[in-house]
């Protein structure tokens, strides 16, 4: 089996100090905001996972997508969805609510691509 390289993408600017951008890195993994890429399959660039405003919750990537991408939400460690596109990314209704503990997956070309860490939405 082939091995692709992934990366961390966690959304924090250091400043040097390590106490506070300790807290900032743990901070973007708690809300949703950092995410495993494999940057190989494609670029995926400001991946973040939170509620969409409208009833539901998106995983929404910076810069142009990819057709063809599957994306998966999981709630409460259950499959939720369906997942739709929508700009700048994928959403998913909540019946009967948000609450809970959220990730996404998202595959293209059968292939993972992007998985969230989970996230709490209260």
């Amino acid at each position: 089996a082939a091995f692709e390289a992934f990366s961390m993408h966690v959304p924090v600017t250091p400043t040097g100090d390590g106490a506070a951008d300790g807290r900032a890195v743990l901070q973007a993994l708690l809300d949703g905001r950092a995410a495993c890429v494999f940057d190989a399959v494609a670029p995926a660039a400001g991946v973040r996972l939170e509620p969409d405003g409208a009833g539901g919750v998106a995983l929404r990537v910076d810069g142009a997508l990819p057709l063809g991408a599957e994306v998966r939400f999981v709630h409460d460690g259950r499959p939720a969805g369906p997942a739709a596109p929508i700009l700048g990314g994928w959403r998913t209704a909540c019946a009967p609510g948000c609450a809970g503990s959220w990730r996404a997956e998202a595959w293209l070309d059968g292939r993972p691509w992007i998985f969230t860490n989970p996230a709490v939405i209260e």
